[in-house]
C-alpha cells in the first residue's frame, strides 16, 4: 500500500497529492487511539479519585479529539468522501473533547467519562442517520454534475 500512495501522488496530479498526504498524516489516528486508551486506563484506575489529572485528561480527551480529526482527514481525502453534516458533527464532538480537557478538573472522572461516552455515541448515532439518509445517493460521486 506504501507503493501505491506514493505512486499516486507522483501521477495523480494535486488530487494524488491531497490523498497520499491524507492516508500518511492519517497515521495519526494510531498514536491517538493509543492515547485516548492510555487515558481510559487511568480513568479506570483513578475512578475514585475527585478529579483525573491534567495528563491522563489530556490523554483522554486529545487522544479522542485527534482521533476523530485524523480519521475525518482519511475520510476526506478518499474519492467517497464524507458529508458537510457529518464534518461538522465529528469538529463539534472535537471540539468538546479539547475543551473538557482543562475544563474536566471541574467534574469527577465518572461524569467526565459519561459526558465524553455521550458524545461518542451521539456522533455514532448521528453518522448511522447520515448514512441511511444519503444511501439513495450512492450512484452518483461527490462533485460530479447531476
Amino acid at each position: 500500500m506504501d507503493e501505491e500512495a506514493i505512486a499516486q501522488s507522483f501521477t495523480g496530479g494535486a488530487t494524488g497529492v491531497v490523498r497520499s498526504h491524507g492516508w500518511g498524516y492519517g497515521h495519526l489516528a494510531v498514536w491517538a487511539a493509543i492515547a485516548a486508551s492510555v487515558g481510559v486506563e487511568f480513568a479506570i484506575l483513578d475512578a475514585s479519585e475527585p478529579t483525573l489529572s491534567l495528563g491522563p485528561r489530556a490523554a483522554l480527551c486529545g487522544g479522542i479529539a485527534l482521533y476523530l480529526l485524523s480519521a475525518t482527514a482519511i475520510q476526506r481525502a478518499t474519492p467517497r468522501s464524507l458529508g458537510s453534516g457529518v464534518l461538522v458533527a465529528r469538529l463539534c464532538v472535537a471540539t468538546i473533547c479539547v475543551a473538557l480537557a482543562p475544563s474536566g478538573a471541574y467534574v469527577s472522572t465518572p461524569v467526565l467519562v459519561t459526558i465524553l461516552s455521550l458524545a461518542l455515541i451521539g456522533l455514532t448515532l448521528f453518522e448511522g442517520s447520515a448514512k441511511e439518509h444519503s444511501a439513495g445517493d450512492d450512484a452518483e460521486e461527490p462533485g460530479s454534475a447531476a
